[in-house]
């Protein structure tokens, strides 16, 4: 199981540690063989992005200082446990190319401690999340006491999403306003989020990394957002890429439910090029045709069907189309795992 832990903190959703241009540590979302084989050019700067990255770590001291720097502007979030740091937690969370501290307290927190148990919210509330919003950034140091988290302190279950950048978060404004964030938050689950702007091409070398990762107990569940990111390909090669993608992480895994959902609305159908239709008839057709028992088949333009839910940009939803496609995919999978 994925599992990389820095200086007694996890870097969640991290498959390898590099080097960082000050001393410290950066990461990839997938291992160093796996961005080997990925075909488009600068995707493996994408998965050195922070999409669904978060620094996880208990307090054994009554302040913590991370020094963390980013290329370029970058933001961050704190969690407390499952719920969101308070106002202390937020005053400053911008970080720059020269290095940026990260100061945080302890508190007495019985009401937190109360919430995590009456809402019944699978995380320790003691666990501090440091949840960076995309971006990529350099891990410079940790000053004050921290352990790793342990069993129990996290969700028991664990949804894999892949996808385009609608999955990786672009236009989400933040990590943790994304739709894969909020469908893990509405099912108690975590998330490890292996979207790849502008990059899901489903290489053979990826979607079986991705299905080892399951068989190794690294997932639960699947989501898979086969968007529009291969619309350009000819239709045999989408065939190909669309069977050996579901062979490769619902054969591999057939105890596990996944879920496969085709391009959201987007410009492509508004113009009438018919591009996403086709796409969506063969991924259709595909897992029709593979037939396997723990595959649901989700349209994506019935989760957004028209450009109501698409920013200006033509492509990425709106933060109102998130949440649609957030309440409409969750209830989708309700209907499987409840």
């Amino acid at each position: 199981m994925e599992k990389t832990v820095y200086k007694n903190m996890e870097i969640h959703n991290a498959a390898a540690l590099l080097p960082g241009k000050m001393g410290g540590v950066t990461w990839l979302r997938y291992p160093e063989a796996v961005c080997e084989g990925f075909e488009k050019e600068g995707a493996r700067v994408q998965a050195g992005n922070a999409s669904g990255v978060e620094l996880r770590f208990l307090m054994l001291s009554e302040r913590v200082t991370l020094r963390v720097r980013s290329e370029g502007d970058g933001r961050y979030h704190i969690y407390r446990g499952g719920l969101q740091g308070g106002w202390y937690d937020h005053e400053t969370k911008i970080t720059s190319s020269a290095g940026t501290e990260i100061v945080i307290e302890r508190k007495e927190q019985p009401h937190i401690e109360r919430m995590h148990k009456d809402l019944s919210l699978p995380w320790s509330p003691e666990l501090i999340r440091v949840i960076f919003d995309r971006g990529r950034f350099e891990i410079l140091g940790v000053e004050g006491e921290v352990a790793p988290p342990a069993a129990g302190d996290t969700p028991e279950k664990t949804i894999l999403f892949y996808g385009s950048s609608i999955t990786h978060g672009s236009n989400s404004l933040s990590e943790s306003n994304s739709w894969t964030s909020w469908v893990a938050h509405g099912l108690g689950m975590d998330k490890l989020n292996k979207g790849l702007a502008g990059s899901c091409y489903m290489e053979a070398g990826t979607v079986s990394y991705l299905g080892a990762l399951g068989k190794a107990g690294g997932w639960d569940v699947a989501v898979l957002e086969l968007g529009i990111n291969v619309l350009h390909f000819d239709a045999q090669k989408r065939y190909e890429r669309a069977k050996n993608t579901l062979t490769a992480i619902a054969g591999e895994n057939p105890e596990k439910p996944v879920f496969v959902i085709s391009p959201f609305y987007c410009c492509d159908d508004y113009d009438g090029q018919g591009r996403a239709a086709a796409w969506r008839e063969t991924l259709a057709a595909v897992t029709g045709e593979l037939g396997y028992k723990n595959v649901t088949y989700i349209p994506g333009d019935s989760v957004l069907s028209d450009m109501r839910g698409i920013s200006a940009d033509l492509v990425h939803p709106s933060v109102y189309g998130i949440a649609r496609i957030a309440e409409t995919v969750e209830a989708q999978m309700r209907k499987v795992l409840f």
